[in-house]
């Protein structure tokens, strides 16, 4: 038996092919086309692999004496962030 196509939206990059003579054609994805959610997914995908990979490469290594005082900064950065965009949030839905 045949499955019925559900209608729901499918969400999918626009795929540009450049012509490349006897080879197969090059995709060009523009990931700019995808919903937001998929857009957040992807980078925050993108950054813990690059934070591990960064994390199991320098494991051994000592951390430049600047370095100690930038990390709180940056963790004080984001909780600032975090809460401008739940009282953004917040007030959208006013």
């Amino acid at each position: 038996m045949l499955a019925r196509a559900v209608s729901r939206p499918c969400y999918v990059a626009a795929v540009k092919r450049d012509p490349v003579g006897d080879r197969l054609p090059r995709r060009r994805v523009d990931l700019r086309t995808l919903p937001p959610w998929a857009q957040y997914a992807i980078a925050l995908i993108v950054v813990a692999a690059v934070g591990g990979l960064a994390w199991l490469v320098g494991r051994g290594r000592p951390t430049p004496s600047w370095f100690h005082g930038v990390i709180p900064v940056l963790g004080w950065i984001g909780v600032a962030a975090l809460i401008y965009l739940a009282v953004r949030q917040m007030m959208k839905k006013r």
